[in-house]
């Protein structure tokens, strides 16, 4: 068996097989460690996108709730298919949807909807700079005399 079916295998199961061969063992170490890197990259790239602001604006947040809620009112849901799935609270804490209290599901949309206001400042910084390139008839933002 592959090193990558071994691992889908116990992915499957849930648990790492006590009896995993080495080759799976640093395939899926390689594997995780390219994820990390990937998320360092993502985590430093937002980094130098945040610098130009200090935090989230209101108007992001307020655009993201209005986003939410506007699309939470077309949503057909199954609600019981739901019961049995886990979401993360802000405090970290693990819930499932059945169990779920109304402050719980509005602190969970809180978090999402200020992590989406991020997105969506971060959306409008790529957009304004799209507009200066524009603006400035060039290719990039580095082609453009500030001076």
């Amino acid at each position: 068996m592959s090193a990558e079916a071994e691992v889908a295998r116990m992915i499957e199961a849930g648990e790492l097989s006590p009896t995993a061969s080495a080759k799976a063992l640093r395939f899926m170490a390689a594997r995780w460690l390219a994820g990390q890197v990937r998320q360092r990259e993502r985590r430093m790239a937002r980094r130098g996108e945040s610098g130009v602001r200090v935090n989230r604006s209101d108007e992001a947040v307020a655009a993201a709730r209005e986003a939410a809620t506007s699309f939470a009112a077309r949503l057909e849901v199954d609600w019981p298919a739901l019961f049995d799935k886990v979401f993360a609270l802000p405090d970290g804490s693990r819930v499932t949807w059945g169990a779920a209290t109304g402050a719980q599901h509005e602190a969970r949309a809180a978090m999402l909807e200020i992590m989406a206001a991020g997105d969506i400042e971060t959306a409008a910084l790529h957009r304004a700079a799209v507009a200066e390139i524009a603006r400035n008839g060039g290719d990039t933002l580095g082609g453009v005399d500030y001076v």
